[in-house]
């Protein structure tokens, strides 16, 4: 590997070749490139950067590069208040594949969170040969350096004495050259659904995060939504006043559920505001249908999340994302299983529980298909959805999606005839070609244009993210609003939503 790709020596004496001396190749080396998986585990010693006291809030940022190019493989969540964090394996792992001869270098950094910039804390440098070559395998512990061409003083006296901390990191190298296997499909068992009539009670709230003016001197008022998995609003708790600790009294509803059922329901907490404005956000949480009906009488402690739609946070939320508090709901029988009875059901449960044992036995000992090597740096676009799209053409649109780099189109859709809420199979709503590695840095672009066979066609709205946002959600359906900035056509239209899910291409 290139000197311009290697860090200067501010690791541990162990494993790592200087910066003017190339790795050591083993002579047996297979040719065949080679899937590994990075976990960040923790770091130790950090430095505090917080400027009104206490210690960083630490968040892992993990960066290829190649050629001059960066590509963000990976962002943790920040940990809050804590100079020796630890991560889920979860939230900080992520699979690439190591080639022979290899130029890319990972550089793994260490960032302090604040409400208005993120402090730099260190770094280390990984290049993939060492990983190819197993001269970087396992459980390994290094010292945080600073960056090549370092411009904080800071850090740069801090890295010369090594007291930027150290970081834990976890290389597991599978066994073998570089496979993706998709699971061996078993057909489910043929077990009736059970179906129960039960009660859904909404027990209480813990540690909410308040969401207040500034000029305010009380906490929020807090309430909760319960929705199905269509929109349909279940129920509305009253408001509990001035708390961040609610308990609500009779706020339940009657379910049949089943165990089939693939959906959720949605339970949303909001700040009343009297009407004197809209009501604020406080947090969402979810609960599987299938969990109701498979799992009795119990009591569910669900932790509340920000939303996907940024829009709805608030500022509050900037520093407590990761602790936004939790409601507790009741699942209680309501008149026991439909067609059956209490204990009639326990045995029907303990049947559908067994059987989905034994499938998840058989898919774990079926033979696997044939390996496809994967390329990291292609990307897949699926566009599911599209809902509540302007009328183009007086009282409906034809509508389609393309995805434009930098202007340039890559690809687009199948056509949707007469729909103001589309949906995409996978075959006709994915787009491929996206080479995130070539366009590191540009930005990625989805229009919604309105088929016309006679005039050209019209915009309807568009959005825009980078290709570093894009690594950032890979593997997650995200809804996100469109811009309407067509304002001579369409006014002040709201355009809609466009939901997308973007992946790793293996073709």
């Amino acid at each position: 590997f290139e000197n311009s790709t290697t860090a200067p020596d501010n690791t541990d004496s162990t494993r790592q070749p200087s910066a003017n001396q190339p790795a050591k190749v083993v002579q047996d080396t297979p040719k065949q490139p080679r899937n590994v998986t990075l976990y960040i585990e923790g770091c130790d010693s950090l430095l505090d950067r917080d400027a009104i006291g206490g210690h960083s809030d630490p968040f892992v940022v993990v960066v290829a590069t190649q050629n001059g190019k960066e590509v963000k493989l990976l962002k943790t969540p920040f940990i809050n208040d804590q100079p020796n964090p630890k991560w889920d394996r979860k939230d900080s792992s992520f699979e690439f594949t190591a080639f022979p001869n290899d130029t890319t270098s990972l550089r793994v950094e260490v960032w302090d969170d604040d409400q208005m910039s993120s402090d730099f804390l260190g770094c280390v440098y990984l290049p993939i040969t060492d990983v190819f070559n197993k001269t970087l395998t396992g459980k390994v512990v290094k010292k945080l350096g600073a960056r090549e061409k370092e411009s904080e003083s800071y850090i740069t006296e801090n890295a010369s004495k090594g007291g930027l901390g150290t970081i834990t990191i976890n290389i597991d190298d599978g066994s073998g050259p570089a496979t993706v296997r998709a699971t061996s499909k078993v057909a489910e068992p043929d077990v009736p659904a059970v179906v129960r009539k039960v009660r859904l009670t909404v027990v209480e709230g813990k540690s909410l995060c308040n969401v207040e003016g500034m000029m305010a001197t009380g906490e929020s008022d807090p309430y909760v939504i319960v929705t199905a998995s269509n929109g349909t609003v279940l129920l509305t708790t009253p408001a509990q006043d001035s708390t961040l600790n609610p308990k609500w009294k009779n706020a339940n509803i009657p379910l049949t559920v089943k165990s089939n059922d693939t959906g959720s329901l949605t339970f949303t907490v909001m700040d009343s505001n009297n009407k004197l404005s809209s009501d604020s956000f406080m947090g969402r949480a979810s609960l599987a249908i299938a969990d109701i009906a498979l799992k009795g009488n119990i009591s569910h402690t669900l932790k509340l999340l920000p939303s996907e739609n940024a829009k709805e946070n608030h500022s509050n939320f900037t520093k407590k994302s990761n602790d936004l508090g939790s409601i507790t709901i009741e699942i209680s029988e309501e008149d026991g299983t439909i067609g059956k009875g209490a204990e009639a059901a326990k045995d029907q449960i303990a049947e559908v529980s067994k059987a989905k044992a034994e499938s998840k036995a058989k898919a774990d000992s079926a033979p696997a298909p044939a390996p496809v090597v994967r390329n990291q740096y292609k990307i897949k676009a699926w566009v599911k959805n599209l809902k509540n799209i302007i009328a183009a053409d007086f009282t409906s649109s034809d509508p389609f999606v393309k995805l434009l780099i930098d202007g340039k189109q890559i690809g687009k859709t199948s056509t949707v005839s007469s729909n103001l809420n589309p949906t995409w199979d996978e075959a006709k709503g994915s787009i491929r070609g996206i080479d995130v590695a070539t366009n590191a840095g540009q930005t990625i672009t989805l229009e919604v244009e309105d088929e016309d066979n006679v005039a050209s066609n019209d915009k309807i709205g568009e959005f825009k993210l980078s290709v570093d946002d894009v690594i950032a959600t890979i593997g997650q359906t995200r809804t996100f609003d469109l811009i309407n900035n067509n304002t001579g056509k369409y006014g002040k239209k709201n355009p809609g939503t466009i939901t997308l899910l973007f992946t790793y291409d293996d073709k």
